[in-house]
C-alpha cells in the first residue's frame, strides 16, 4: 500500500473520491507532489477534476506523474498528456483537481486495478468538455492548418503532442502553422519531461 502525506485537498465532494474510498478502503493515497511518488512500485492513477475524471492509468512513477502536468510541465509519450494539458490550459476558473493513487503488488494486478476503474469511474473516453474545446478552438477558422493539427492530435491513438513534435521535425509543419498551434497549447513555456516508456 502507497503511504503518503497531501498538501492539496481533493475535489470538494468529489464523488470519485468517495467511490474509491468505498470500494477500495484504506487503499486510496492522495500525493502531495511528483516528488512523493514511490519510485518502482506499480499503481493506479486518477487525475479528476470538477468536470469529472480525467485520466485513469497503471504504471510506476513515470506514467503515473502525468496527473502532476502543469502549464510549465508535460510528460512526454503518454496518451492522456495532451488532455491533461488542456484541462490545465482551458479548464474554468476556481477548476480544482484530484490526485488519487493506489499501491499495486505487480503489472498484472495494476491492469486489472486500472480496468475495474475504468468501469466503476470512467477515465478512459477521448472527449473534452465543449467549453474546454470551443477555447481551443476559438478564433480558429475551421479547416484551415492549424485547426487541422490540433484536430489530429486530440483524436490521436498515441500522444497527441508527440505527434505534432514530430511532424514539426519532419517539416511537414509550416513554421507560421507551427507558430499558431504552439502559441494555441502554450508550449513555449513546457519544460519536457522524459518519455513514459
Amino acid at each position: 500500500m502507497i503511504r503518503m502525506k497531501t498538501n492539496h485537498p481533493p475535489v470538494a465532494g468529489s464523488a470519485i473520491l468517495q467511490q474509491l474510498q468505498q470500494h477500495y478502503p484504506g487503499r486510496v493515497a492522495l500525493p502531495a507532489g511528483m516528488a512523493s511518488l514511490p519510485k518502482k512500485q506499480y499503481m493506479v492513477y486518477v487525475l479528476e477534476s470538477d468536470d469529472g475524471v480525467i485520466a485513469v492509468g497503471h504504471g510506476q512513477a513515470n506514467r503515473a506523474r502525468v496527473i502532476f502536468d502543469a502549464k510549465e510541465t508535460i510528460t512526454r509519450g503518454h496518451l492522456k498528456a495532451l488532455f491533461v494539458r488542456l484541462y490545465q490550459l482551458f479548464a474554468k476558473p476556481g477548476t480544482r483537481f484530484g490526485r488519487y493513487l493506489m499501491g499495486c503488488a505487480s503489472k498484472p494486478e495494476a491492469l486489472t486495478l486500472e480496468k475495474e476503474l475504468h468501469g466503476l469511474v470512467g477515465g478512459n473516453r477521448r472527449k473534452l468538455p465543449a467549453y474546454i474545446e470551443d477555447a481551443l478552438f476559438d478564433g480558429l477558422a475551421p479547416h484551415t492548418i492549424p485547426w487541422l493539427l490540433l484536430k489530429q492530435a486530440v483524436a490521436s491513438s498515441y500522444d497527441g503532442l508527440a505527434d505534432l513534435e514530430g511532424w514539426r521535425k519532419k517539416g511537414l509543419i509550416k513554421p507560421a502553422d507551427w507558430k499558431i498551434v504552439s502559441e494555441r497549447l502554450q508550449l513555449d513555456r513546457v519544460i519536457r519531461k522524459r518519455k513514459t516508456t
